[in-house]
């Protein structure tokens, strides 16, 4: 019964897509239409600092622009948003508490992140220093798989209380409003309702161009991030990475059916005296069926209940390290539990009834009289089965060679600035621009520092800022580009060892720099098509700016764009908001030591934290690099399942054969010619399965590649490197059985049965 209210607003060529709405539309709605039991209303703030007793935080969200994780933020809510959403409470009561200005809840794992103590009740926080708050009652932890996340939820009317507009009408887009309809509320029948309620408090021609839309809760997580709408909360769902990820599950699983078919009628010799006196002492063949298909259930099960216990192993021992939750409690979700039975009964079916089927089909008296034989190395499904095995395992080995060798490609590439010992401190709060500088001014002094650059982000790192030009004073549609925007202040080309090609640095002797001059890159000069490119104009919204240098093409943001992408570096002192300092390669401790020290003179009661530039490059990519550990640890598993399954065909064609060998070994074929004898027909299904993979293993990296603006060839190298490795692995395993087979004496063999 919840519903978000999403917004639109369309006037002429303005377009403007919400998932919030203006402030009192939710008190509106409630009063106003009987089918809405209540709303849930909340503001979502981040968080930048935290200011308790003497102490002052800075709280540095390290997934500012992740998609697919929490961020640590605060919530202004309305008391009604427990009546909606299920946020139970460890102390306080949820009727009272966010009903007073200038109190707040926090979570379980704030207050010994923040406050370090279980019970913070009663203390007193400032938070961005801008105003105080009492803790009146602590949260049980949200968890951080869902939107409505915060770390602090401060009550609403503390908003107006800093002077924040909490009243106008005329405000698109502050606050969620999620809405509780009654019971048999018809939720198209309430969506018409709410365009009236907007007519009663602005102007009718105005509010023609406003809509609203409500959204059932169930649908916003996978639909989020391609709505097109602002606002919208993280972590979102990407169904685009969930499908693959299942679609290899499936087909490892299908891998591990095939081989127990495979094994299974392999077998199934040694099993037909059994079928014989079942049937002579009365069994239906229907009767065995479901024996042998109820033994594969039973045996699902058992693995099932293996699995389960590594699951939970794996989830304790890698939960700590991943940025929030990512696996779900097994027994806490009742459609887990359904779909884990649901699942035994399939595969348990799936895998057992081509083997039962054919156990079941023997007749007895051939049974008993031994005139039923079963030849195992000739069967088609067998064959099938083992190329299918195989070309999924060459599929998983091509992916794996191409995704390493794409991260070790993008690893190894220019960036075209310098990255070594680029130490970066970060500045929150109102006087983040004047700390920056002051600190600027001190680390200057201190030794082993070589240049020191202010901006608004450094290059190299995930966060970017876009912006926009023209091309004309006109400033038509058509002349219009999306740069990259870099702020820096005069040491900025330096101190990243930018190379200008045209022109020249910033300089203090140019007063016009400040705020008014840019540097271009080198892509950005071409779409200029002019002779005269030092001193042309370029137009934003409000301001004329002119080209004073250009500089070489680099990576100046995340590989995951274009490095050729437009951009331009300007100075614009009032954004920058992080200091980046250049270090000597002697004595990196001892200078950071000294810069601690200046830092705590300047700036007492902040937190000294620090990261370097190459770190945060590197993690840039440390979802690409995760996605090549677990696609190689699926690689592993499928060529073992493969492996698998052809030792115990091998095995049980060995013993099948054992008087052929005998009488070859005693005709004079040598031990090599009995490792051919065995092993050639597995070559020539391995090669059937390259023939098979390799055009899908081709379709499936191109379109991985796609996302790379920098990707390798894939090369024929690639497909053979899979081959000539699952060929190898193929007859080391065959090659055990085949020579243990080889080397055994012949009287013995032929003394066999």
């Amino acid at each position: 019964r919840i519903y978000r209210l999403n917004s639109d607003y369309i006037s002429g060529e303005d377009e403007l897509h919400s998932t919030k709405v203006m402030a009192p539309m939710g008190s509106a709605i409630v009063n106003e239409i009987p089918d809405v039991e209540t709303a849930a209303i909340f503001r979502i703030w981040e968080i930048t600092s935290l200011k308790i007793g003497d102490e002052r935080f800075n709280v540095i969200d390290p997934h500012s622009t992740a998609l697919w994780t929490y961020h640590k933020n605060m919530m202004f809510a309305n008391p009604e948003i427990f009546d909606v959403f299920t946020m139970p409470l460890k102390q306080g009561n949820p009727k009272t508490v966010l009903t007073k200005p200038f109190t707040m809840l926090v979570t379980e794992k704030a207050a010994l992140e923040y406050f370090q103590t279980s019970n913070p009740v009663g203390e007193v926080a400032k938070i961005n220093d801008e105003f105080e708050c009492e803790v009146v009652g602590i949260l049980k932890d949200i968890p951080q798989t869902t939107q409505i996340y915060c770390d602090l939820m401060i009550s609403y009317s503390t908003l107006e209380k800093i002077g924040k507009d909490t009243r106008s009408w005329d405000q698109f887009g502050t606050d969620y409003v999620y809405l509780l309809l009654n019971e048999n509320a018809d939720p198209s029948l309430t969506e018409s309702k709410i365009p009236g309620i907007l007519k009663y408090h602005i102007d009718p021609t105005e509010a023609d161009k406003h809509s609203f839309s409500l959204q059932p809760l169930k649908d916003i997580y996978f639909s989020a991030l391609y709505s097109g709408r602002s606002g919208e909360l993280s972590p979102l769902g990407v169904i685009e990475d969930i499908t693959p990820a299942a679609l290899v599950a499936l087909f490892v699983l299908l891998q591990a059916i095939a081989n127990f078919i495979n094994l299974s009628t392999a077998r199934s010799a040694d099993r037909m005296r059994e079928v014989g006196v079942r049937k002579v002492f009365g069994a239906f063949r229907w009767h065995l069926i479901k024996q042998f298909i109820g033994e594969t259930i039973l045996m699902t099960s058992i693995s099932i209940i293996i699995s389960i216990c590594m699951y939970e192993v794996f989830k304790l021992m890698v939960n700590d390290r991943l940025p929030r939750q990512m696996f779900d409690n097994f027994f806490s979700s009742p459609l887990i539990i359904v779909s884990t039975i649901t699942l035994i009964i399939v595969v348990g079916i799936t895998a057992g009834y081509y083997p039962a089927i054919h156990l079941a089909r023997f007749k007895p008296l051939s049974i008993l009289q031994g005139k039923c034989s079963m030849k195992s190395s000739k069967s088609w499904l067998r064959r099938i089965l083992v190329v299918f095995q195989f070309s999924l395992a060459i599929v998983f080995l091509v992916c794996s060679i191409t995704i390493y060798r794409q991260n070790r490609y993008i690893g190894s590439l220019d960036l075209g600035f310098d990255k070594e010992n680029m130490l970066i401190l970060s500045f929150e709060g109102e006087k983040r621009t004047s700390d920056c500088q002051l600190m600027k001014h001190e680390i200057s002094k201190i030794d082993n520092v070589i240049s020191t650059t202010m901006t608004n982000s450094p290059l190299g790192r995930r966060r970017d800022t876009w912006n926009r030009f023209y091309l004309s004073e006109n400033r038509l549609d058509e002349d219009i580009y999306f740069p990259i925007l870099f702020s820096g202040d005069y040491d900025f080309v330096s101190t990243f060892g930018l190379e200008i090609i045209q022109g020249r640095d910033f300089s203090r002797e140019f007063p016009d720099d400040m705020g008014k001059s840019v540097i271009v890159n080198e892509k950005t000069a071409k779409i200029l098509d002019t002779e005269h490119l030092i001193g042309h104009k370029l137009y934003t919204k409000n301001d004329e700016l002119e080209i004073v240098g250009v500089v070489k093409d680099l990576h100046g943001t995340r590989l995951g764009w274009d490095y050729r992408s437009l951009s331009y570096i300007r100075m614009k002192p009032d954004v920058f908001e992080t200091l980046v300092v250049k270090l000597a390669p002697e004595n990196i401790g001892g200078t950071i030591t000294a810069i601690e020290k200046s830092w705590k003179s300047v700036l007492p009661g902040q937190q000294f934290k620090y990261t370097f530039l190459d770190d945060e490059i590197y993690k840039n990519y440390n979802e690409h690099r995760a996605n090549g550990y677990i696609f190689l640890a699926i690689t592993l598993l499928s060529i073992a399942i493969a492996c698998f399954g052809i030792l115990g065909l091998v095995s049980y064609t060995t013993l099948q054969r054992t008087k052929e060998i005998g009488i070859r070994k005693v005709l004079g074929c040598n031990v090599s010619g009995i490792l051919t004898l065995l092993s050639k027909e597995y070559i020539i299904l391995i090669v059937i399965s390259n023939i098979i993979a390799w055009p899908c293993a081709y379709l499936l990296m191109q379109n991985f590649l796609q996302e790379f603006p920098f990707k390798i060839a894939i090369g024929v190298g690639t497909f053979f490197m899979a081959g000539v490795s699952t060929l190898i692995i193929a007859l080391s395993t065959t090659s055990v059985q085949s020579f243990k087979a080889a080397i055994t004496n012949p009287v013995n063999s032929l003394r066999y049965e």
